[in-house]
């Protein structure tokens, strides 16, 4: 007769797809949500809430961050402060300008965004294998945001933000990453 326990692997896998669920969840409905709050409340205001919350968990798990030298925590704040609090306000003023599914195209162009910026901010080499990734990437968002077929609602405006949110969140990563290599170092 099979023991109906989980095993500790098995708990920890079923633990992390709860967690993913419950992420992914969480991430797909905030678009949305920030459409509706931003037509209440205004793109300051949700940008704000956004952020005071954020604080308020990472001030929870606060303890757990290593220590960091004083002026690497500066670093790391004004560009957290200039790459996630910039990304977070044109992000939502994008939504706001067009509709949440532009937000949900900012996912797919991130990563593109990511891999561009490290190839011309920190001279990575991409493989090929990665270069095809990057054009499928690209080809993927141009059929989903229909701009061959309809059009994208709102016009220009909309865009641009959301390509500035993707310039900003790219700049972002790669910062991070840079000085994340100066710690490890």
């Amino acid at each position: 007769m099979p023991s109906r326990e989980l095993s500790a692997r098995d708990a920890g896998d079923l633990r992390a797809t709860a967690e993913l669920v419950v992420t992914l969840v969480l991430f797909g409905s905030s678009f949305p949500a920030f459409k509706l709050a931003t037509e209440r409340f205004g793109v300051g205001t949700v940008v704000g809430l956004r952020f005071a919350l954020a604080t308020a968990t990472l001030i929870v798990i606060f303890r757990g961050l290593p220590a960091l030298d004083p002026r690497m925590w500066r670093r790391l704040l004004a560009i957290g402060a200039l790459g996630l609090g910039g990304q977070a306000v044109t992000m939502i003023a994008g939504i706001d300008a067009g509709s949440s599914t532009l937000g949900a195209l900012v996912l797919g162009l991130e990563p593109i965004g990511v891999a561009v910026a490290a190839v011309l901010v920190a001279r990575e080499r991409p493989t090929p294998a990665t270069l095809l990734g990057l054009g499928l990437g690209l080809c993927g968002v141009a059929v989903v945001s229909g701009l061959f077929t309809s059009g994208v609602s709102g016009g220009g405006r909309p865009v641009a933000f959301l390509l500035v949110t993707v310039v900003l969140f790219a700049a972002y990563t790669v910062s991070v990453r840079r000085e994340a290599g100066r710690v490890d170092a």
